[in-house]
């Protein structure tokens, strides 16, 4: 999805276009950060899917980005905080999506602590853990293999459409 964001955002005449990419492959992966304290104690879903995931995440982490570039003097501070918002807010979606074995995303934290899902599977579950606890045990397994093909399948078409609104942005 950060590469679908990334199409839409940047313009033929970006010169930092590379830069733009790398960033917006990684800000779109930074709520998977909530990981790592599980990683620590070995149960990598302990603290997944918690208050990094949440639309109170994705708008601070927008202010943040946008903050940033009002610090370094970068012009276009409103369109940074639009790009950090989208990026972080597309991964809450999309595990929004993901039917992950009763955990949801707390969506609407801190006003309500519920955990949100979809009742039905868009996106598989990826699997981190074997189920003999080994962490990234199943990383290289089939049906991980299985949900990345599924993911790729079923983002295609939206990619599809981005590559199509691009081109049809007059070049610089």
């Amino acid at each position: 999805m950060g590469y679908i964001i990334y199409l839409l955002h940047t313009t033929y005449s970006n010169t930092k276009k590379w830069q733009v990419f790398v960033f917006c492959l990684i800000v779109a992966n930074i709520p998977d950060l909530d990981f790592l304290p599980g990683a620590i104690i070995e149960d990598l879903r302990r603290f997944h899917h918690g208050i990094s995931h949440s639309i109170t995440f994705s708008i601070l982490f927008g202010l943040l980005i946008g903050y940033i570039c009002y610090l370094k003097k970068i012009e276009q501070v409103k369109r940074a905080f639009t790009l950090g918002l989208t990026l972080y807010l597309s991964h809450i979606l999309l595990d929004y999506l993901v039917l992950s074995g009763g955990r949801g995303v707390p969506l609407f934290w801190p006003f309500f602590d519920n955990e949100y899902m979809i009742s039905f599977v868009v996106f598989p579950y990826f699997d981190y853990m074997s189920p003999e606890g080994k962490i990234f045990g199943t990383l290289f397994s089939l049906y991980n293999l299985k949900t990345i093909t599924i993911e790729i399948l079923l983002l295609i078409p939206l990619l599809t459409v981005a590559i199509l609104i691009r081109h049809s942005k007059p070049r610089k």
